[in-house]
């Protein structure tokens, strides 16, 4: 199956429990791709049906979103 990175957001008013997240992540085989937000942000590489499974053991405050990228629009002055 096809791997896709994941944006796991904590949007809770207190602080989450690294713990319990840290144990989360690594029971559904997220790999971490960046953590440097860790609790509250990761982005994460792991395939659709663990991504689904990380959505229901992160009950709560917890939003796991597909990463999507934009393509950053070419603001130069080009002449006529």
């Amino acid at each position: 199956m096809m791997k896709a990175k994941y944006i796991v957001r904590y949007s809770g008013a207190v602080e989450p429990n690294a713990e319990e997240a840290k144990r989360i992540l690594s029971s559904c085989g997220a790999a971490l791709i960046d953590d440097s937000m860790f609790p509250k942000m990761v982005l994460v590489e792991l395939d659709e049906e663990m991504a689904v499974r990380l959505r229901a053991e992160l009950k709560g405050d917890w939003i796991v979103s597909p990463e999507k990228k934009y393509k950053v629009p070419d603001t130069r002055r080009k002449a006529r």
